[in-house]
Protein backbone atom coordinates (compact mmCIF):
# COMPACT_ATOMS: atom_id res chain seq x y z
CA UNK A 1 0.00 0.00 0.00
CA UNK A 2 1.29 3.30 -1.20
CA UNK A 3 1.14 6.10 1.50
CA UNK A 4 -0.22 9.82 0.44
CA UNK A 5 3.38 12.31 0.82
CA UNK A 6 2.94 15.71 0.60
CA UNK A 7 4.59 17.40 -2.05
CA UNK A 8 6.95 20.56 -1.19
CA UNK A 9 4.17 22.96 -2.27
CA UNK A 10 1.56 21.15 -0.32
CA UNK A 11 3.87 21.76 3.01
CA UNK A 12 4.49 25.33 2.17
CA UNK A 13 0.85 26.03 1.67
CA UNK A 14 -0.07 23.90 5.10
CA UNK A 15 2.44 26.15 7.19
CA UNK A 16 1.42 29.35 6.00
CA UNK A 17 -1.98 28.59 6.83
CA UNK A 18 -1.46 27.69 10.50
CA UNK A 19 0.53 30.91 10.51
CA UNK A 20 -2.58 33.00 8.95
CA UNK A 21 -4.86 31.16 11.67
CA UNK A 22 -2.82 32.33 14.45
CA UNK A 23 -2.11 35.91 13.07
CA UNK A 24 -6.00 36.05 12.99
CA UNK A 25 -6.47 34.98 16.60
CA UNK A 26 -3.84 37.21 18.03
CA UNK A 27 -5.78 40.02 16.00
CA UNK A 28 -8.68 39.14 17.46
CA UNK A 29 -7.77 39.01 20.56
CA UNK A 30 -6.09 41.93 20.95
CA UNK A 31 -9.22 43.51 19.32
CA UNK A 32 -11.22 42.31 22.25
CA UNK A 33 -8.95 43.43 25.12
CA UNK A 34 -9.14 47.36 24.36
CA UNK A 35 -12.74 46.83 23.97
CA UNK A 36 -13.19 45.28 27.71
CA UNK A 37 -10.97 48.29 29.18
CA UNK A 38 -13.01 51.09 27.08
CA UNK A 39 -15.69 49.27 29.04
CA UNK A 40 -14.07 48.75 32.33
CA UNK A 41 -14.25 52.53 34.28
CA UNK A 42 -10.64 51.16 36.34
CA UNK A 43 -7.44 50.97 34.75
CA UNK A 44 -5.90 47.26 34.42
CA UNK A 45 -3.43 46.74 37.48
CA UNK A 46 0.34 47.97 36.39
CA UNK A 47 2.52 46.27 38.81
CA UNK A 48 5.21 48.75 37.76
CA UNK A 49 2.94 51.66 39.01
CA UNK A 50 2.65 49.89 42.31
CA UNK A 51 6.44 50.24 42.67
CA UNK A 52 6.20 53.74 41.96
CA UNK A 53 3.35 54.19 44.35
CA UNK A 54 5.40 52.43 47.23
CA UNK A 55 8.35 54.50 46.84
CA UNK A 56 8.87 57.76 48.48
CA UNK A 57 11.32 60.27 48.87
CA UNK A 58 11.05 60.09 52.50
CA UNK A 59 10.63 56.31 54.16
CA UNK A 60 8.70 57.39 57.05
CA UNK A 61 5.78 57.54 54.61
CA UNK A 62 4.87 56.69 51.37
CA UNK A 63 2.67 58.97 48.89
CA UNK A 64 -0.65 57.89 48.49
CA UNK A 65 -3.50 59.85 47.48
CA UNK A 66 -6.08 60.29 49.71
CA UNK A 67 -9.36 61.40 48.60
CA UNK A 68 -10.89 64.78 50.68
CA UNK A 69 -14.40 62.59 51.16
CA UNK A 70 -12.93 59.82 52.91
CA UNK A 71 -14.40 60.81 56.11
CA UNK A 72 -14.82 57.72 58.18
CA UNK A 73 -11.29 56.18 58.69
CA UNK A 74 -8.23 57.63 59.53
CA UNK A 75 -6.07 58.05 56.43
CA UNK A 76 -7.48 61.61 55.72
CA UNK A 77 -4.87 62.47 58.68
CA UNK A 78 -2.20 61.52 56.31
CA UNK A 79 -1.12 64.71 54.44
CA UNK A 80 1.98 64.69 52.59
CA UNK A 81 5.13 62.65 52.84
CA UNK A 82 7.05 65.87 54.81
CA UNK A 83 6.30 64.90 58.64
CA UNK A 84 7.78 65.05 61.57
CA UNK A 85 7.61 62.84 64.61
CA UNK A 86 5.04 62.79 66.69
CA UNK A 87 6.34 62.23 70.44
CA UNK A 88 3.63 63.67 72.70
CA UNK A 89 1.28 61.00 73.16
CA UNK A 90 -1.28 59.64 75.52
CA UNK A 91 -2.14 56.00 75.68
CA UNK A 92 -5.36 54.36 77.15
CA UNK A 93 -4.12 51.10 78.28
CA UNK A 94 -7.56 49.43 78.10
CA UNK A 95 -6.60 45.96 80.17
CA UNK A 96 -6.70 42.38 78.44
CA UNK A 97 -6.66 43.67 75.00
CA UNK A 98 -2.69 43.75 73.96
CA UNK A 99 -1.77 46.93 75.62
CA UNK A 100 1.06 45.83 77.40
CA UNK A 101 2.59 45.07 74.14
CA UNK A 102 1.89 48.24 73.24
CA UNK A 103 2.79 50.21 76.34
CA UNK A 104 6.31 48.24 75.83
CA UNK A 105 6.36 49.72 72.36
CA UNK A 106 5.83 53.61 73.87
CA UNK A 107 8.10 52.82 76.72
CA UNK A 108 11.22 51.86 73.90
CA UNK A 109 10.50 54.76 72.13
CA UNK A 110 10.81 56.72 75.07
CA UNK A 111 13.93 55.48 76.30
CA UNK A 112 15.35 55.58 73.32
CA UNK A 113 14.62 58.80 72.64
CA UNK A 114 14.96 60.33 75.62
CA UNK A 115 11.54 61.46 76.27
CA UNK A 116 10.41 61.95 79.55
CA UNK A 117 7.29 59.29 80.55
CA UNK A 118 4.67 59.75 83.34
CA UNK A 119 5.84 57.42 86.19
CA UNK A 120 3.94 57.33 89.86
CA UNK A 121 5.80 57.49 93.17
CA UNK A 122 3.78 54.54 94.48
CA UNK A 123 5.79 51.75 96.41
CA UNK A 124 2.71 49.42 95.13
CA UNK A 125 0.70 48.85 92.09
CA UNK A 126 3.15 51.97 90.66
CA UNK A 127 1.91 50.74 86.95
CA UNK A 128 -1.49 52.56 88.01
CA UNK A 129 -2.18 56.21 87.75
CA UNK A 130 -5.01 57.35 90.25
CA UNK A 131 -4.79 60.96 90.30
CA UNK A 132 -1.88 63.53 89.29
CA UNK A 133 -0.30 63.63 93.17
CA UNK A 134 1.13 60.55 92.16
CA UNK A 135 3.18 61.48 89.82
CA UNK A 136 7.30 61.93 90.15
CA UNK A 137 7.91 65.45 88.92
CA UNK A 138 10.08 66.24 86.38
CA UNK A 139 13.24 68.72 86.47
CA UNK A 140 12.16 71.94 86.24
CA UNK A 141 11.29 73.58 82.79
CA UNK A 142 10.57 70.13 81.47
CA UNK A 143 7.18 68.39 80.74
CA UNK A 144 5.54 64.89 79.61
CA UNK A 145 5.79 63.35 76.65
CA UNK A 146 3.73 59.83 77.15
CA UNK A 147 1.63 58.47 79.04
CA UNK A 148 1.04 54.95 79.05
CA UNK A 149 -0.03 53.48 82.76
CA UNK A 150 -2.86 51.88 83.57
CA UNK A 151 -5.32 54.47 83.75
CA UNK A 152 -9.39 54.54 83.08
CA UNK A 153 -10.28 57.76 80.64
CA UNK A 154 -10.13 61.26 82.25
CA UNK A 155 -9.73 63.76 79.99
CA UNK A 156 -9.26 66.39 83.24
CA UNK A 157 -6.53 64.01 84.25
CA UNK A 158 -4.92 63.67 81.00
CA UNK A 159 -5.00 66.89 79.91
CA UNK A 160 -3.25 68.10 83.26
CA UNK A 161 -1.11 65.37 83.37
CA UNK A 162 0.44 65.37 79.82
CA UNK A 163 -1.02 68.44 78.56
CA UNK A 164 1.77 68.80 75.39
CA UNK A 165 0.09 65.09 73.94
CA UNK A 166 -1.80 66.26 70.66
CA UNK A 167 -1.77 62.57 69.80
CA UNK A 168 -4.82 60.24 72.17
CA UNK A 169 -4.32 56.52 71.72
CA UNK A 170 -6.24 53.21 72.89
CA UNK A 171 -6.44 49.95 71.91
CA UNK A 172 -9.62 47.50 71.38
CA UNK A 173 -10.34 43.75 71.31
CA UNK A 174 -13.05 41.80 70.21
CA UNK A 175 -15.27 41.98 73.19
CA UNK A 176 -16.23 38.25 73.92
CA UNK A 177 -12.73 37.04 73.31
CA UNK A 178 -11.62 39.76 75.91
CA UNK A 179 -13.71 39.02 78.48
CA UNK A 180 -12.91 35.37 78.01
CA UNK A 181 -9.28 36.46 78.39
CA UNK A 182 -10.26 38.97 81.54
CA UNK A 183 -11.79 35.55 83.15
CA UNK A 184 -8.90 33.67 82.94
CA UNK A 185 -6.95 36.07 84.33
CA UNK A 186 -7.08 35.20 88.00
CA UNK A 187 -5.50 38.94 89.20
CA UNK A 188 -8.93 40.61 88.54
CA UNK A 189 -10.91 38.48 90.57
CA UNK A 190 -8.69 37.11 93.59
CA UNK A 191 -7.09 34.23 91.68
CA UNK A 192 -10.29 32.59 91.76
CA UNK A 193 -11.46 30.84 88.29
CA UNK A 194 -15.19 30.07 89.26
CA UNK A 195 -16.21 28.02 85.65
CA UNK A 196 -16.53 24.13 85.16
CA UNK A 197 -12.91 23.66 83.70
CA UNK A 198 -14.33 20.00 82.52
CA UNK A 199 -17.23 21.34 80.57
CA UNK A 200 -16.19 21.98 76.87
CA UNK A 201 -18.44 24.83 76.55
CA UNK A 202 -17.57 26.69 80.13
CA UNK A 203 -18.48 29.85 78.65
CA UNK A 204 -22.12 29.18 77.84
CA UNK A 205 -23.71 30.58 81.06
CA UNK A 206 -22.75 34.28 81.47
CA UNK A 207 -23.60 34.15 84.94
CA UNK A 208 -21.39 31.17 86.16
CA UNK A 209 -18.13 33.63 86.09
CA UNK A 210 -16.89 36.33 87.90
CA UNK A 211 -19.33 39.30 88.01
CA UNK A 212 -16.55 41.64 87.77
CA UNK A 213 -15.45 40.33 84.42
CA UNK A 214 -18.80 41.73 82.69
CA UNK A 215 -18.78 44.76 84.75
CA UNK A 216 -15.13 46.36 83.90
CA UNK A 217 -15.86 46.70 80.07
CA UNK A 218 -13.63 48.02 77.44
CA UNK A 219 -16.31 51.08 77.23
CA UNK A 220 -16.22 51.28 80.92
CA UNK A 221 -12.50 52.17 80.52
CA UNK A 222 -12.77 55.10 78.22
CA UNK A 223 -15.14 56.72 80.49
CA UNK A 224 -18.52 55.31 79.95
CA UNK A 225 -20.25 54.94 82.92
CA UNK A 226 -21.05 50.74 84.22
CA UNK A 227 -24.78 52.19 84.95
CA UNK A 228 -24.80 53.57 81.33
CA UNK A 229 -23.79 50.28 79.23
CA UNK A 230 -26.98 49.42 78.07
CA UNK A 231 -28.69 52.83 77.22
CA UNK A 232 -28.82 53.66 73.57
CA UNK A 233 -28.26 57.46 73.43
CA UNK A 234 -26.01 57.52 76.37
CA UNK A 235 -23.60 55.11 74.62
CA UNK A 236 -23.71 56.79 71.65
CA UNK A 237 -23.20 60.24 72.98
CA UNK A 238 -20.18 59.31 74.87
CA UNK A 239 -18.96 57.18 71.74
CA UNK A 240 -19.10 60.36 69.76
CA UNK A 241 -16.79 62.27 72.19
CA UNK A 242 -14.61 59.57 72.42
CA UNK A 243 -14.42 59.30 68.41
CA UNK A 244 -13.69 62.93 68.74
CA UNK A 245 -11.02 62.87 71.16
CA UNK A 246 -9.01 60.24 70.34
CA UNK A 247 -6.88 60.43 66.67
CA UNK A 248 -6.28 56.26 66.67
CA UNK A 249 -7.88 53.05 68.10
CA UNK A 250 -5.40 49.90 67.44
CA UNK A 251 -7.40 46.66 66.89
CA UNK A 252 -5.84 43.79 68.59
CA UNK A 253 -7.49 41.47 65.68
CA UNK A 254 -5.64 43.74 63.23
CA UNK A 255 -2.37 44.36 65.31
CA UNK A 256 -0.20 44.42 62.54
CA UNK A 257 -1.87 46.56 60.04
CA UNK A 258 -2.35 48.92 63.00
CA UNK A 259 1.12 49.40 63.64
CA UNK A 260 1.85 50.03 60.34
CA UNK A 261 -1.16 52.84 60.11
CA UNK A 262 0.02 53.92 63.75
CA UNK A 263 3.84 54.61 62.34
CA UNK A 264 2.17 56.56 59.46
CA UNK A 265 0.10 59.00 61.31
CA UNK A 266 2.95 59.46 64.21
CA UNK A 267 5.51 59.60 61.35
CA UNK A 268 7.73 57.10 63.03
CA UNK A 269 10.20 54.80 61.73
CA UNK A 270 9.63 51.04 60.98
CA UNK A 271 12.11 50.16 63.59
CA UNK A 272 10.03 52.46 66.03
CA UNK A 273 7.06 49.58 66.24
CA UNK A 274 9.02 46.52 66.31
CA UNK A 275 7.11 44.34 68.90
CA UNK A 276 7.57 40.54 70.69
CA UNK A 277 4.30 39.83 72.83
CA UNK A 278 4.07 39.78 76.51
CA UNK A 279 2.44 39.15 79.00
CA UNK A 280 0.63 36.33 77.55
CA UNK A 281 -1.24 34.09 79.23
CA UNK A 282 0.10 30.94 78.12
CA UNK A 283 -1.96 28.41 80.93
CA UNK A 284 -5.13 30.06 79.40
CA UNK A 285 -7.18 26.63 78.14
CA UNK A 286 -8.87 26.43 74.96
CA UNK A 287 -12.43 28.13 74.78
CA UNK A 288 -14.23 26.75 72.29
CA UNK A 289 -18.58 28.96 72.73
CA UNK A 290 -21.64 28.17 70.82
CA UNK A 291 -23.73 30.92 68.88
CA UNK A 292 -26.23 30.95 71.60
CA UNK A 293 -23.61 31.07 74.26
CA UNK A 294 -22.07 34.12 71.99
CA UNK A 295 -24.97 35.67 71.91
CA UNK A 296 -25.96 36.05 75.42
CA UNK A 297 -22.36 37.55 75.98
CA UNK A 298 -22.58 40.43 72.95
CA UNK A 299 -25.82 41.36 74.56
CA UNK A 300 -24.64 42.12 78.19
CA UNK A 301 -21.31 43.45 76.46
CA UNK A 302 -23.20 46.01 74.30
CA UNK A 303 -21.82 48.95 74.89
CA UNK A 304 -18.30 47.01 74.10
CA UNK A 305 -19.78 45.65 70.79
CA UNK A 306 -20.33 48.86 69.55
CA UNK A 307 -17.69 50.94 70.61
CA UNK A 308 -15.47 48.26 68.96
CA UNK A 309 -17.07 47.10 65.48
CA UNK A 310 -17.42 51.13 65.64
CA UNK A 311 -13.28 51.78 65.07
CA UNK A 312 -13.20 47.92 64.05
CA UNK A 313 -14.90 49.91 61.05
CA UNK A 314 -13.13 53.08 60.67
CA UNK A 315 -9.69 51.12 60.90
CA UNK A 316 -10.60 48.99 58.18
CA UNK A 317 -12.25 51.67 56.07
CA UNK A 318 -8.41 53.57 56.35
CA UNK A 319 -7.12 50.41 55.07
CA UNK A 320 -9.07 49.70 52.25
CA UNK A 321 -8.78 53.50 51.07
CA UNK A 322 -4.91 53.23 51.23
CA UNK A 323 -4.98 50.10 48.70
CA UNK A 324 -2.70 47.24 48.07
CA UNK A 325 0.53 49.44 48.72
CA UNK A 326 -0.57 49.52 52.37
CA UNK A 327 -0.78 45.59 52.42
CA UNK A 328 2.54 44.93 50.83
CA UNK A 329 4.30 47.09 53.03
CA UNK A 330 2.00 45.13 56.30
CA UNK A 331 3.33 42.20 54.95
CA UNK A 332 6.52 43.79 54.70
CA UNK A 333 6.61 44.42 58.38
CA UNK A 334 5.42 40.81 58.95
CA UNK A 335 8.88 39.45 57.52
CA UNK A 336 11.22 42.19 59.20
CA UNK A 337 9.03 41.00 63.20
CA UNK A 338 10.05 37.39 61.86
CA UNK A 339 14.04 38.02 61.51
CA UNK A 340 13.85 40.10 64.71
CA UNK A 341 11.81 37.82 66.84
CA UNK A 342 14.19 35.18 65.60
CA UNK A 343 17.51 36.85 66.52
CA UNK A 344 16.26 37.81 69.68
CA UNK A 345 14.93 34.76 71.01
CA UNK A 346 17.48 32.11 68.80
CA UNK A 347 20.49 33.99 67.85
CA UNK A 348 20.85 37.11 70.49
CA UNK A 349 23.45 34.95 71.91
CA UNK A 350 25.68 33.90 69.07
CA UNK A 351 25.56 37.57 67.54
CA UNK A 352 25.71 40.67 68.53
CA UNK A 353 23.18 42.45 66.34
CA UNK A 354 20.83 41.15 63.33
CA UNK A 355 20.68 43.93 60.19
CA UNK A 356 17.84 44.47 58.56
CA UNK A 357 17.95 45.45 55.23
CA UNK A 358 16.31 48.62 53.31
CA UNK A 359 12.69 48.58 51.46
CA UNK A 360 10.12 51.08 50.24
CA UNK A 361 9.26 51.68 53.53
CA UNK A 362 12.46 51.56 55.79
CA UNK A 363 16.05 52.92 55.53
CA UNK A 364 18.73 50.10 56.58
CA UNK A 365 19.11 49.57 60.11
CA UNK A 366 20.07 47.03 63.24
CA UNK A 367 18.51 45.80 66.14
CA UNK A 368 20.97 44.80 68.96
CA UNK A 369 20.85 42.00 71.82
CA UNK A 370 19.82 45.33 74.15
CA UNK A 371 16.63 46.09 72.27
CA UNK A 372 15.73 42.65 72.17
CA UNK A 373 15.83 42.25 76.24
CA UNK A 374 14.01 45.33 76.31
CA UNK A 375 11.22 44.42 73.68
CA UNK A 376 10.88 41.06 75.78
CA UNK A 377 11.01 42.95 79.24
CA UNK A 378 7.56 42.61 80.73
CA UNK A 379 5.61 45.04 82.64
CA UNK A 380 6.19 45.09 86.04
CA UNK A 381 9.95 44.77 85.89
CA UNK A 382 10.07 47.67 83.05
CA UNK A 383 7.93 50.04 85.12
CA UNK A 384 10.10 49.42 88.06
CA UNK A 385 13.46 50.28 85.70
CA UNK A 386 12.12 53.58 84.72
CA UNK A 387 10.23 54.74 88.16
CA UNK A 388 13.81 54.23 89.91
CA UNK A 389 15.88 56.21 87.15
CA UNK A 390 13.15 59.04 86.83
CA UNK A 391 13.05 59.43 90.34
CA UNK A 392 17.00 59.47 91.00
CA UNK A 393 17.12 62.15 88.02
CA UNK A 394 14.74 64.30 89.66
CA UNK A 395 16.57 64.06 93.14
CA UNK A 396 19.96 64.91 91.65
CA UNK A 397 17.90 68.24 89.94
CA UNK A 398 17.30 69.05 93.30
CA UNK A 399 20.25 68.62 94.97
CA UNK A 400 21.76 70.68 91.70
CA UNK A 401 19.02 73.48 92.18
CA UNK A 402 20.34 73.57 95.82
CA UNK A 403 23.36 73.88 95.41
CA UNK A 404 23.25 76.93 93.03
CA UNK A 405 20.77 78.73 95.44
Amino acid sequence: MTLFRPTGYRRVFGVLCCVLFLFTVYLYRDYVNQMVIKKNKNPAFNTQNLMNINKSPDLHMTNYEIKSEDTNGYAQDIHSSNCSPIQNIAFLKVHKCGSSTASNLLRRYSIKNHLNTVLTKKISDFWILNGASEVIPLPKGEYFNILDLDTFYNKALYQKVVPHAKFYLAIMREPVSRYISFEFDGSFHGGIFRRNTSQVYMFEDPNAGDKRSLLQQMSNEFGLSINSRFDDKLIKSHLETIDKEFNFVIIREYYDESLILLRRLLCWRMQDVLYIPVNNNLTKKPSPITPSGRAKLEKLLKADVIFYNHFKNKLLKSIHDLGVGFLHEVSHFRRVLKQVRDYCVYGRNMWSNVDIEASSWNNKFSVSKEECELMQMVEVPMVKMMTEKAMARYQASLKTQVSKN
